[in-house]
């Protein structure tokens, strides 16, 4: 009960809090125990969203490819918090696009049978990019999912599950009409494969549906 509760009012948290693009950068197949903290670092090696102007005209593909740092640490055994930044390498929504992506969230699992458990998670995201080198673009995220989790006898595990974007919202300075995610409903895969002999994992993510995203990166113990 008590470890309910925790997830419960990490995951209301986030949500009370008012980038774009629900990608999940941490590996939510390696969380750290009660007390400790993991670190990531990946790639995302492309991201692909539709949006569009809140009035329905005008819509654009977002894409990019940046580098992330994230840290998840332990609440219980089965629960925790996690956030972040990206940075785009490389990046465009109808011209060139740069800047930074901040994220947090909170995550808890159930296991069901044996090798088989559900995660839930919520995640928020801000971010501040620059378009076209001229105007600024920022805006905000909210995103929820549920995981199934299955476990191979190699130490090889993966997982599927649905995703939905709560909130969606972008505002392009000089512009007098916000933007948001054209699709909100998508489904998210991912893996996670022990690095022999390390202390280390290899894992990565994809998104469908409301996106076209891959992402690709190692975590490791910090403490």
């Amino acid at each position: 009960m008590t470890n309910k509760i925790i997830f419960l009012t990490f995951f209301i948290s986030f949500f009370s809090s008012t980038a774009v693009n629900a990608d999940m950068f941490v590996n939510l197949l390696d969380m750290p125990q009660k007390g400790k903290t993991k670190g990531g670092a990946g790639m995302l090696i492309s991201s692909e969203i539709e949006m569009e102007r809140k009035d329905n005209v005008d819509v654009y593909d977002a894409e990019r490819q940046s580098f992330v740092v994230s840290a998840m640490h332990g609440m219980s055994n089965n629960t925790g918090v996690f956030g972040g930044f990206s940075y785009i390498t490389d990046g465009e929504w109808n011209d060139d696009l740069e800047g930074n992506t901040y994220f947090g969230g909170a995550y808890g699992e159930v296991d069901l049978i044996q090798g088989t458990k559900v995660v839930a998670y919520g995640q928020y995201k801000s971010f501040d990019e620059e378009y076209n080198g001229k105007l600024d673009v920022s805006g905000s995220e909210i995103s929820v999912g549920f995981l199934g989790v299955f476990n191979l006898d190699s130490g090889t595990n993966f997982y599927i599950g649905p995703n939905y974007v709560f909130s969606s919202k972008i505002d392009v300075e000089k512009y007098s009409k916000d933007y948001e995610r054209k699709k909100k409903f998508g489904v998210r895969l991912g893996f996670n494969h022990p690095m022999s002999g390390k202390n280390m994992n290899f894992y990565g993510t994809a998104g469908f549906m409301n996106e076209q995203s891959f992402f690709l990166g190692v975590s490791r113990d910090f403490n």
